[in-house]
């Protein structure tokens, strides 16, 4: 088998007692043969499906290939069913809230459940949250101007909570206690409940700006509380010269210097940190003292990646040090090959188990989705670059779902997406997908202080996310251009992506990290970090001691760093040192790190790549070939290389989703396109072929 070189973290010692928890591939199902089971499934929303039609809605998810089922159990439906304080009824007085009977016809079928239980939710009005509560004074988070912090949700806008309100926590902790009461006798292995999914924030049009918030009053005390817990008594340099008591978070960037950075880069810190305490606390309220519980089984958190390279508002690995796993909801939908593909190199190279816990597949009235191409191209480069498991939204047609496979009674519905979405289960169930990897010797660091100061200097406010990339503005491009810290970070972004552009040319696959993680680099053989003149007087802001001292750990682990650009930090551990790309790539073919990105000759003359992606155990040619063409034009390209160095010409091709051979070498890909190949020895036929 060949070796998982994802970034190895440390579990909780008593991870082994429990019924479920994250695995390398999956979740292991700690029963007597320790099955991992794969995170290959499709959300669906139980409130929606008529009592009558649960049996067939069942069947009918079984019979496209589905092994595993996310149900959506929002705060403000189920409740009043569970008696969760803050509702008294039901916020749909339409919805089917007999759980016990769809989780019982699960188990019937043999379907495994993860279930959502927010407390934040995108698909209900008020984020999922009780009304009265949404719109209590203390609970509301407060903008930079001390207006309630709208989320432009249609057809009706709510007011984000605060994670740092007491009454907020308080009320979501007794939703979550509640429910854990109520669905614990269904935890794995006496049900089918195998996981938690929580959510802090919204996903789809959360305002997760800088200075968008949270300017609540309780937020404020926290802050202060904070500076001092991380601080003392005595700020440094850059903060208003008065008592930490007396500080206020800043409203606006606008440092005058490099010093007051500072102040700045501590405000997405101090935010992060809300996400992360709120997060402990909901995890521990699904513990119960008496009777079942959901505490025994793995708990995830579902959350956004950001936009491009102002990053996420809560790095994986931070919410991985509270909960089991942590993965994200591609709900911002990228239309370029390459912003998808850094964002889940971004993914899998902070997280244990790189899950996409929401991918859209079938379209909603009310908004403009891309099509079903566009949102396969989407998941297959989630696939293509070590994504391990995935969720599909909209595979069936409740709540206008127009192009949901499935009718909302679960029949199905003839036409392309059926179809599509058969042979995506059964191509990811053949090809066993979410066990194979790449031999990946190459991590791209890309530190944690540096995004947030792309978040600092990034036009988000007041556009949530999605909008923003329904527009197609770039926050980097509509952001300020001067003042501190803008050379440096417009010098240091441009030579990550030419350093990222040279292992492409390389052939060298590489991963993303952030550092906030304990064990930076995992097994990676070489860790590579770009830098420049313009950042050196930013060595100590954006270089924090908690990565110094990582990086020191992963020099004496017998690794190497490299530096590459046109200076280095001061005060890193022994590292090999290019001065430009070029000297790079030299280093890169003298150290023989590994090659599994394949090169195709493109006949357009655009930039093409070939990955192979092979399960160990298996014979030398057999594997598994994502073609992207991430270039603006329709080509074709034609494979030059074979995974294991055999001739080409002994290959047999097809094409995994449609089972089609390819006849020649050559294979037609749109302009930000991808295709997903089986290949196969000659002598080897497979039944298909024959």
């Amino acid at each position: 088998m060949e070796p998982d070189t994802r970034i190895e973290q440390d579990t909780d010692a008593a991870s082994a007692s429990r019924s479920t928890r994250v695995g390398r591939h999956g979740l292991v199902l700690s029963d007597e043969s320790e099955h991992e089971l794969p995170v290959i499934g499709a959300a669906i929303e139980p409130w929606r499906i008529a009592s009558r039609d649960v049996p067939s809605v069942l069947d009918g998810l079984v019979g496209l290939g589905l092994e595993t089922l996310e149900l959506r159990v929002p705060w403000s439906i189920y409740g009043a069913r569970f008696g969760a304080p803050e509702v008294t009824s039901s916020a749909d007085a339409q919805a089917n809230t007999d759980l016990p009977s769809l989780i019982e016809g699960c188990q019937r079928r043999a379907l495994r459940l993860l279930v959502h239980l927010g407390p934040l939710s995108d698909v209900v009005d008020h984020g999922g949250l009780p009304a009265a509560l949404c719109r209590h004074s203390e609970v509301m988070a407060r903008g930079s101007g001390d207006e309630p912090l709208w989320v432009p949700r249609v057809p009706r806008p709510f007011a984000q909570p605060s994670l740092a309100s007491e009454r907020f926590l308080g009320a979501a902790e007794a939703w979550l206690a509640a429910a854990a009461e109520h669905l614990g006798p269904y935890a794995y292995p006496e049900g089918p409940i195998v996981a938690v999914v929580l959510q802090t924030q919204p996903d789809r049009l959360g305002r997760a700006a800088s200075y968008d918030g949270d300017y609540a009053a309780s937020a404020q005390r926290r802050y202060r509380q904070w500076l001092a817990e991380v601080y003392g008594e005595r700020l440094p340099a850059g903060y208003p010269e008065v008592a930490v008591d007396d500080q206020r978070p800043p409203r606006r960037f606008n440092p005058a210097d490099d010093a007051q950075l500072l102040r700045h880069l501590d405000w997405l810190r101090f935010k992060e940190s809300l996400i992360t305490t709120a997060l402990g606390r909901l995890r521990a309220a699904l513990s119960r003292d008496d009777g079942p519980d959901l505490a025994s089984i793995a708990q995830l958190h579902r959350q956004s990646p950001g936009v491009a390279e102002a990053g996420a508002s809560c790095a994986l690995g931070a919410a991985e040090a509270v909960v089991d796993g942590a993965g994200v909801a591609l709900t911002e939908l990228r239309g370029d090959f390459a912003g998808r593909r850094a964002q889940i190199e971004r993914v899998v190279g902070g997280s244990r188990l790189p899950l996409v816990l929401e991918q859209p597949w079938g379209g909603t009235v009310g908004w403009a989705p891309p099509d079903l191409p566009q949102q396969q191209e989407q998941l297959l480069t989630a696939l293509m670059f070590g994504a391990r498991g995935f969720v599909l939204d909209g595979v069936l047609g409740t709540e206008g779902r127009v192009a949901a496979p499935l009718t909302a009674a679960g029949r199905p519905r003839p036409g392309a997406e059926l179809d599509a979405t058969k042979r995506l289960f059964a191509a990811v169930a053949d090809l066993r997908l979410y066990r194979r990897v790449r031999t990946v010797d190459v991590g791209l660091l890309e530190p944690r202080q540096l995004a947030r100061l792309a978040r600092l200097r990034s036009l988000l406010d007041p556009l949530p996310p999605r909008l923003l990339a329904l527009s197609g503005l770039s926050p980097a491009a509509l952001g300020a251009r001067d003042g501190p810290g803008a050379e440096a970070l417009a010098e240091l972004l441009e030579l990550r992506e030419e350093v990222a552009a040279a292992l492409d040319r390389a052939r060298t696959p590489f991963w993303r990290l952030d550092g906030e993680t304990d064990a930076v680099g995992g097994r990676l053989r070489v860790l590579l970090l770009p830098w420049v003149a313009a950042a050196s007087p930013l060595d100590a802001l954006l270089l924090e001691p908690s990565l110094r001292a990582a990086l020191r750990r992963f020099a004496d682990d017998g690794r190497e760093l490299w530096v590459v650009g046109s200076a280095r930090p001061a005060g890193l551990p022994e590292h090999r040192y290019f001065a430009d790309v070029a000297a790079l790539q030299r280093g890169l073919r003298e150290a023989e790190v590994a090659t599994t990105l394949l090169c195709a000759e493109d006949l357009n003359r655009e930039t093409s790549g070939l990955a192979s992606v092979q399960r160990g155990g298996e014979r030398a040619g057999d594997g598994v070939l994502f073609v992207a063409n991430p270039g603006a034009r329709d080509a074709r390209a034609r494979l030059v290389a074979a995974p294991g160095g055999e001739d080409v010409s002994r290959l047999r091709i097809w094409d995994a989703l449609s089972g089609v051979p390819l006849e020649t070498r050559e294979v037609s890909l749109p302009a930000d396109g991808l295709r997903l190949l089986r290949c196969r020895l000659a002598a080897t036929p497979t039944e298909q072929e024959r």
